[in-house]
């Protein structure tokens, strides 16, 4: 452990993984999130049946490096235990799967080839030390670098057809987004740039679907969508620009926070709603709306993205958040999202996807199984609200789902608003603040209960006044019982 003071002030650590007697190492800058796993969108991806999609999260941070499961399927081992979190100093070692990680104290990996596992952008700071079971979702983009001694800061700058590339801020199966400045409007703006494809009939097919999906996108005007830009094509490289929004996604949210209030919760499964109310009239439907795909702007409100994009064909998606029609390959219609908003919003009331495991087992889950209801996860939800999500939107049978987005949002508005108030009324400005009450029902702060209140100090009055009539009658009887030696129950009797 004597290298710990020589790295608590480092800025950089390298995370040494033997799979099978083969090293890689990986650079990890300080305080900055990395997802370990197998999906090719993990910041580390290591290729072994034995690591999960989304195995674990690591960050170095005052010398060590921090490691947390993501209820992966085979664990982290940490001196001979399986552990949900553990601290690696320089020279410590621990496992994931049967992949040897091991933090290679400073000196010794100057000949080595190391890839740098950059995190998602810090557009919001990150905390440290997330807790195991924060969350299994993760979106952290991907890219690759050959030199230890290189930066983002030290890479030439890469200029596409009237943009400046800044730094990559993503990266999935299907492109590379970056931040990028719009030259001539001198703005920034979030650039998509569609992956170079293997097979060239395969890749033909991709720009095709590129085009046509983002043409499409980009006809719909709603300020819960993620405004597209523009789209074309530079030196064989197919993009497009979006708006940048700096909030980050929930996926990120969910990870560094942890499970997010049930009355957040509301207006964002409502913003969607109303999103995918615009798509859907489209006859667009998204296919993979999950927290990786809900971006966060610095008001509060949620926008969809990557709408049409995030898959080339009709049954891509992501499994976590899939239907059961998408899984057996059936025709599927803007029900299919709103099953996929239902488990968006359980993983942002409870920090993980409704179903674990591995893709085999969460498909299962989808298919014949039911999620651990909300009410037996330690929380406070109201029950009209987890009916909605567990009942309603994430019900197997698309007959028994909310038929449309509308319908979400109506049924939202329902719970939300006093009876006095009509839903189709409503701006975005006029969401009202809401607080549960012992029925599980959600009264406005701003006075709604006034009425109850009056009726209560009206009964009160009443009974004051009642009080003191009766006594004063009864000293007067009692009075002239005293002064006259009046019968008083010879009167009454009378």
């Amino acid at each position: 452990m004597n290298g710990d003071s020589n790295n608590s002030g480092s800025t950089e650590a390298v995370l040494k993984v033997n799979i099978d007697g083969q090293n890689r190492r990986f650079v990890l800058i300080a305080d900055e999130l990395v997802t370990i796993g197998r999906a090719s969108s993990c910041g580390i991806h290591l290729q072994d049946k034995s690591v999960s999609r989304e195995h674990c999260v690591a960050m170095f941070t005052n010398g060590k490096i921090v490691i947390n499961d993501l209820r992966s399927t085979h664990g982290v081992t940490h001196n001979g235990e399986k552990v949900g979190h553990c601290e690696l100093r320089p020279g410590d070692t621990c496992q994931l799967g049967s992949a040897l990680a091991t933090f290679e104290p400073s000196g010794t990996q100057l000949q080595a080839k190391i890839v740098k596992a950059p995190a998602e952008p810090p557009a919001v700071p990150v905390a440290p030390s997330p807790t195991p079971a924060a969350t299994a979702i993760n979106i952290t983009p991907t890219a690759e670098v050959t030199n230890a001694a290189s930066s983002d800061s030290t890479n030439p700058i890469r200029n596409i057809a009237g943009y400046r590339i800044l730094e990559t801020i993503g990266q999935g199966g299907y492109g590379t987004v970056y931040r990028a400045e719009q030259i001539r409007l001198h703005r920034e703006v979030a650039l998509k740039v569609l992956k170079q494809g293997d097979d060239s009939r395969d890749h033909k097919a991709q720009i095709e679907a590129f085009l046509r999906e983002a043409r499409l996108a980009a006809g719909l005007h709603d300020p819960r969508l993620v405004q597209i830009y523009d789209v074309g094509e530079s030196d064989g490289e197919h993009f497009l620009s979006m708006e940048l929004i700096e909030g980050g996604s929930l996926a990120r949210k969910i990870r560094r926070d942890g499970p997010i209030p049930w009355q957040d919760v509301i207006r964002l499964v409502r913003d969607i709603a109303l999103a995918l109310k615009v798509a859907h009239a489209a006859q667009l439907v998204h296919r993979d709306v999950k927290p990786g795909n809900i971006l966060l702007a610095a008001n509060g409100q949620a926008k969809l993205t990557d709408l049409g994009l995030a898959a080339s064909g009709e049954h891509a998606g992501t499994i976590a958040f899939m239907s059961p029609e998408q899984l057996r390959r059936e025709t599927i219609d803007g029900r299919a999202d709103i099953y996929a908003l239902g488990c968006t919003a359980y993983a942002a009331l409870t920090g993980n996807p409704p179903f674990a495991g591995d893709r085999q087992e969460m498909a299962r889950g989808h298919l014949k199984q039911k999620p651990t209801p909300l009410l037996d996860c330690d929380m406070q939800v109201p029950y009209h609200l987890s009916q909605l999500i567990v009942e309603s939107m994430m019900a197997k049978d698309a007959n028994d789902r909310p038929q449309s987005a509308t319908a979400v949002v109506e049924r939202l508005d329902r719970m939300i608003l006093p009876s006095n108030i009509e839903p189709a009324g409503l701006d975005e400005e006029d969401y009202p603040s809401v607080a549960p009450t012992r029925l599980g029902r959600p009264i406005r702060r701003d006075g709604s209960s006034k009425s109850q209140k009056a009726l209560m100090a009206r009964i009160c009055a009443d009974a004051i006044i009642f009080g003191i009539v009766g006594g004063t009658v009864i000293a007067l009887l009692l009075g002239l019982k005293a002064i006259w030696d009046i019968d008083i129950y010879r009167m009454i009797g009378r």
